[in-house]
């Protein structure tokens, strides 16, 4: 029967598509000259509506009450055949059920008569008599309640046969729908596998692509995201293609070789393509094709809904730069006859026919009316009311169908107003058991308003009697005695064989996992509320010594900030600091750490809450912060540090009662911090507690975002800049590094040479006396492991290394510096023929590179190179 209905419903699904398809092509051809961009694209949406979603309502406007009866039946009998199938089920549920409920009732032999399905107006009386004179040996009236449990338990036996003549009867027509969805399933299984192919080819070049240092680019893209409110935070890599991909980590792959002016055009393009979601729109298009691959419609019509979605694109592009409309088309003709496609991503140029296509559309430059706009609101009202409706053909006949198929095996219900008593009466009953002393049942009911905690969170005070979820309640009581968690969580759900879970034996922690699982409630949140990368299936295990006491599965979707978890039958919402944690512990794996109390207790002066320790190191502090060679890179952090720490009254760079930390050993500890930092880093929210230690005592402590960042803040929540009013790196320049020896070239041409010969002998004294202080910062945090405080040793070697040999050919002032607006910025434009010790990141052969410099205290240094 479930068979016959998927089958059902693959042809309703194809059916119905096709002819919105058609009702949508219609309107365009016939009005679609009156149409804006913007409308035609919209228009797609209601087709991708009717592929998405099973259930809309009826209606008598629905288009598909024109198709007649045997095309309208397709739809008919799928629904008829869930609900007959969902009526049975309830039937024989409601039997079982309330067997169980008078099997332990009474130990007394039940008898009954064979009369009606419910008994008359005296027996009901004689039953609600019975429960308020609280008589009865039950929660329930056993007489009245055996005539329904027996009448109700033929009917299912009845219903139970016809199910079993209907399938005898349809027995050649369920072996063709098993045909279809096993050709259906397999279809479904090549076409998915060969997009994963694609994508997966896609991530693998992607990685293996050079990051763009280039300042003036990146500065160009910041620009530009900043005037589309753009806060995500998007690599920047060379590429034989220009496209945008990944909607969780997007990633902006340029081509080199363009003008400022083109490269404008292109940026805007692409930033604009994620500004409106274009990303998870195709992602859309993408598995909605894998699942209606059958369908020839589908694929006609995402072709011109990718078609649409370019249009819509370069509209915007021209509203919101000043580039004329044949310079657009020039760049867009130059990049589409070059251009490959890849799952996932999109493209500033596709195939030179759609290009040809979109040029057509920028040429006519049509401005939208408002006759236009009334024309398009309209007609997507009037095609979403006519399609986006199932046909009105059930009415009366359904339910003469249905009440003639509970005839044929069932004894029909005569009178409404018996039934009503019984139903009352059982629900005082109902209610009688749960204000008495059984025990506590399948009810989530409200027993009190949940505790608010404040932060940081109050780990020794959990409220069981608050938890206004009673499963959860019982969930956190069956955990107090928890002695150790195992946590298993991969964001791939790769799990090796040889895979051991992350176990936390720590007391506060395992204390800390329970407060935030009771701050939970019961979930509203399913499936179909997740994006494509949630989490899925991750498990949380508690043990008392080594008896498991639960096993909890956790689904979170980073994205929505989203998710629950399962237990059994129950399902609770997740908090997202509890996902964190739960991530960064089996990140980490901490087992066994302890929190000293002055840590807790000088972060929870401020709100924040250390969950365990990430790593500690000793070292000695350098006498001076003073920078005077490339050994000295550690300054800055400590430097920075001081200041953070000065904010809350521990200047631990200053002489502290008769002992002077600079010069003397400190212990610096790490610490993950279940509250993330302030919004304004986002999607960055992982915060590290830093600690500086001497002799014991805490002298320092701040927050930072560790790992690619030098984001620093104070325990109390300001950045660096509110506390000094300078950035990191002019603070930096102005006084720990304002005595370094560097730069003081004769001219820019020596110092730009001398950084690329710097470059190709691979030393690393000379290059850090050529470049700015920012790259100073990058090299001490990009790539670093989050359990020390910074990059140490060799791995802070992150320059260029790829060179092996380089012969510049001229170096020019760029024309760009003209639009300069600072004069401690300059642009050079390089050309320099090369050889490269590794040629997938870069061909042999001349190449123009752009170099920019910066001023820093009356030097210019390197400040970035790029194409």
């Amino acid at each position: 029967m479930e068979i016959a209905i998927l089958s059902q419903w693959l042809v309703s699904v194809f059916v119905m598509s096709t002819v919105t398809a058609a009702v949508i092509i219609l309107a365009r051809i016939l009005i679609g000259k009156n149409l804006s961009p913007k409308f035609k694209y919209y228009l797609w949406g209601i087709f991708l509506l009717r592929l998405m979603m099973v259930q809309f309502p009826e209606s008598s406007l629905s288009i598909f009450n024109l198709l007649g009866n045997e095309a309208s039946s397709i739809y008919l009998q799928g629904k008829e055949e869930k609900a007959l199938v969902e009526e049975g089920m309830q039937l024989t549920t409601m039997t079982g059920q309330m067997k169980d409920e008078m099997g332990s009732s009474t130990n007394n032999p039940v008898t009954h008569d064979q009369g009606p399905l419910f008994p008359d107006k005296d027996s009901s009386n004689n039953s609600k008599d019975k429960l308020a004179d609280g008589k009865a040996t039950s929660t329930y009236d056993l007489e009245a309640l055996s005539d329904v449990f027996f009448h109700i338990s033929d009917l299912s036996k009845a219903f139970e046969q016809d199910e079993n003549q209907l399938v005898a009867v349809n027995a050649p027509e369920e072996s063709n729908s098993k045909i279809v969805i096993v050709i259906y399933v397999l279809g479904c299984i090549l076409c998915f596998a060969y997009m994963l192919m694609g994508y997966i080819s896609f991530c693998y070049k992607s990685r293996r692509l050079l990051p763009i240092n280039d300042e003036k680019l990146l500065m160009l893209v910041e620009q530009i995201k900043k005037d589309l409110h753009i806060k995500k935070k998007i690599a920047l890599v060379y590429g034989e293609n220009t496209c945008i991909a990944g909607i969780f980590k997007p990633i902006l792959i340029l081509k080199a070789g363009y003008s400022e002016e083109e490269y404008r055009a292109i940026l805007t393009h692409e930033l604009i393509h994620y500004r409106y979601g274009d990303l998870l729109v195709n992602w859309c298009l993408v598995l909605l094709q894998g699942l209606y691959w059958f369908n020839p419609v589908v694929y006609f019509v995402f072709k011109q809904i990718r078609q649409d979605q370019e249009i819509l694109c370069d509209v915007r592009v021209l509203e919101k730069t000043n580039m004329s409309r044949v310079s657009y088309s020039e760049v867009l003709f130059k990049e589409a006859t070059m251009m490959r496609g890849s799952i996932g991503a999109i493209a500033f140029a596709r195939k030179e026919s759609t290009t040809k296509k979109r040029i057509e559309v920028i040429a006519k430059g049509k401005k939208l009316s408002k006759v236009g706009i009334v024309l398009g609101v309209g007609l997507v009202v009037i095609i979403g009311g006519i399609c986006l409706t199932n046909p009105n053909t059930l009415g009366a006949n359904k339910q003469d169908t249905i009440n003639q198929d509970a005839k044929n095996g069932a004894i029909k219900n005569q009178d409404y107003n018996k039934q009503q008593a019984i139903s009352e009466g059982a629900k005082d009953a109902t209610n009688q058991q749960e204000n008495s002393d059984a025990p506590i049942g399948n009810s989530s009911e409200v027993v009190s308003e949940i505790e608010q905690y404040r932060d940081p969170i109050d780990i020794k005070n959990i409220q069981v009697a608050s938890i206004k979820n009673k499963e959860l309640a019982n969930l956190i009581t069956s955990l107090i005695d928890t002695t150790r968690i195992e946590v298993s969580y991969d964001y791939f759900n790769n799990f090796e064989a040889d895979y051991i879970p992350a176990t936390i034996t720590d007391e506060r922690h395992i204390q800390l996992v329970l407060a935030l699982l009771a701050r939970s409630d019961t979930s509203t949140i399913s499936e179909k509320d997740m994006s494509g990368n949630s989490v899925k299936n991750q498990t949380i295990v508690f043990y008392q010594k080594d008896e498991k006491l639960a096993e909890l599965y956790i689904n979170y979707d980073t994205l929505y900030d989203q998710g629950w978890i399962q237990y059994g039958e129950y399902r609770f919402q997740l908090d997202e600091m509890l996902f964190r944690l739960l991530a960064a512990t089996e990140e980490y794996r901490p087992e066994g750490s302890r929190i000293p109390e002055d840590v807790i207790e000088l972060f929870g002066k401020y709100g924040y809450t250390p969950a365990f320790l990430m790593g500690s190191s000793e070292r000695r502090l350098p006498k001076t912060l003073e920078v005077t060679s490339a050994d000295d890179i550690e300054n800055l952090y400590f430097a920075l540090s001081i200041e953070m720490s000065k904010a809350i009254g521990l200047d631990y760079g200053e002489q502290l009662g008769d002992v002077g930390v600079l010069g003397k050993s400190i212990t610096a500890e790490i610490y993950y911090l279940v509250e993330s930092l302030p919004e304004s880093d986002r999607p960055i929210s992982d915060a590290r507690g830093i600690v500086i230690r001497h002799e014991g005592k805490i002298v320092g402590a701040h927050m930072d975002s560790g790992r690619h960042s030098a984001v620093f803040y104070t325990l109390s929540g300001k950045s660096f800049d509110e506390v000094t009013s300078l950035t990191p790196v002019d603070y930096l320049a102005e006084t720990v590094m304002a005595d370094f020896e560097r730069g003081g070239y004769s001219s820019d041409e020596e110092l730009i040479a001398t950084y690329f010969k710097a470059l190709v002998d691979g030393d690393t004294k000379t290059y850090f006396k050529t470049v700015s202080t920012n790259t100073w910062l990058v090299i001490l945090f990009t790539n670093m492991d989050n359990t020390t405080l910074f990059n140490e040793g060799t791995v802070r070697q992150l320059m260029n290394t790829f060179y092996k040999k380089v012969d510049i050919l001229d170096i020019k002032l760029s024309k760009e510096n003209d639009k300069l607006s600072s004069n401690r910025t300059k642009i050079y434009t390089v050309n320099y023929r090369i050889e490269t010790n590794d040629t997938s990141i870069l061909q042999n052969g001349e190449y123009p590179r752009m170099v920019i410099l910066t001023n820093e205290n009356g030097k210019w240094l390197v400040a970035g190179d790029g194409f």
